[in-house]
């Protein structure tokens, strides 16, 4: 006789009105199972009476928001008709995981969802509209690159100046310059890193104004830390944001895309991810004044809290936390 295992069940169970499902107004609980290696979702009434599958598969993830069912597998989020007991597929993802939060709690709210979709080296933020099923690109956060080529160029959003990252002679060391256009709309190189140090290739990350360039950099070798800098283009300064954000070892980890910083819409701040003593285990959220040069710590809790990102409206920041779980979910 096979042995069920229930790994969890959501935390205080995840209780959903779904009053189409009966004639009375009794509340409904959704509820997971782990079989072997298959994950189980069941919709069980809250008498314990009529309980039904509603998904099950190897690689499931599923989200309540807004009395809304959906469920993300091979790259592909559906949502669930618990009236009908049918799927819709809403749309496919080139992302590994995404992480689904509703945007208001508030009755009068448009009924949508915010969709922050991760892959090793990329961050996407989408809005799920639930009244047509359309999902709609907010932002990206990533570096355009040119895959196995010897250098990456990265424009600047007003196209007037270009950030250039090429393998140096020196087989370890990556090096960074930016060309500005000059009178007769010719590029040309304003300004080099130092040779002592040397780059991440695919995080460096221009200003909405493109004033301000922020980047990763460390000193020339296999060890040591990263810290995060930010060239000034006006001032034609370079400014150490914050030391030894995170160690040599985690850019190799599949964690390495939590660590873009991302700018505020204004130009004014950036929020970045910082890994105190190189320890993978802690993880704290610092936000920078790009005019005053201040750092305020926004996080403050045990554990990691992972890829931050400014919400549409630039009043909230989004980020990942395992500070309540052994998983990680999203906060504001």
């Amino acid at each position: 006789m096979k042995r069920f295992f229930i790994v969890w069940i959501m935390i205080g169970m995840l209780w959903l009105s779904v009053s189409a499902l009966a004639d009375s107004q009794t509340d409904d609980v959704l509820y997971t199972q782990v079989v072997n290696d298959q994950k189980i979702v069941y919709l069980v009434k809250g008498d314990g009476s009529n309980s039904r599958t509603l998904i099950q598969g190897t690689d499931l993830k599923y989200f309540l928001v807004r009395n809304h069912i959906l469920y993300f597998t091979k790259h592909q989020l559906f949502i669930y008709d618990p009236l009908t007991g049918k799927a819709k597929l809403l749309s496919r993802f080139n992302e590994d995981e995404i992480f689904i939060h509703e945007i208001s709690d508030k009755a009068d709210a448009p009924d949508q969802a915010m969709v922050l979709a991760n892959t090793p080296y990329e961050r996407n933020l989408y809005i799920l509209e639930f009244s047509d099923g359309s999902i709609r690109t907010v932002s990206n956060s990533a570096l355009s690159g040119t895959g196995n080529s010897s250098s990456l160029k990265n424009f600047s959003p007003d196209q007037n100046a270009l950030a250039i990252i090429r393998q140096a002679s020196m087989k370890l060391r990556f090096e960074l310059l930016i060309q500005e256009k000059s009178s007769n709309d010719k590029l040309k190189t304003s300004w080099i890193l130092p040779k002592v140090l040397t780059v991440i290739p695919e995080i460096p990350v221009w200003s909405p104004n493109s004033k301000m360039l922020a980047f990763y950099a460390k000193p020339n070798g296999f060890q040591g830390f990263y810290s995060l800098y930010c060239y000034d283009l006006d001032k034609k300064e370079l400014h150490l944001i914050q030391e030894q954000v995170f160690s040599v070892f985690s850019s190799t980890n599949l964690q390495m895309g939590s660590f873009i910083p991302e700018w505020s819409q204004d130009s004014k701040c950036l929020i970045f991810q910082y890994q105190p003593y190189g320890l993978p285990t802690a993880s704290l959220i610092l936000k920078y004044d790009a005019s005053s040069g201040k750092k305020t710590t926004l996080t403050s809790s045990r554990g990691r809290n992972l890829y931050p990102s400014w919400s549409p409206s630039g009043k909230n920041i989004l980020f990942l936390s395992n500070r309540d779980s052994n998983q990680n979910q999203v906060y504001t």
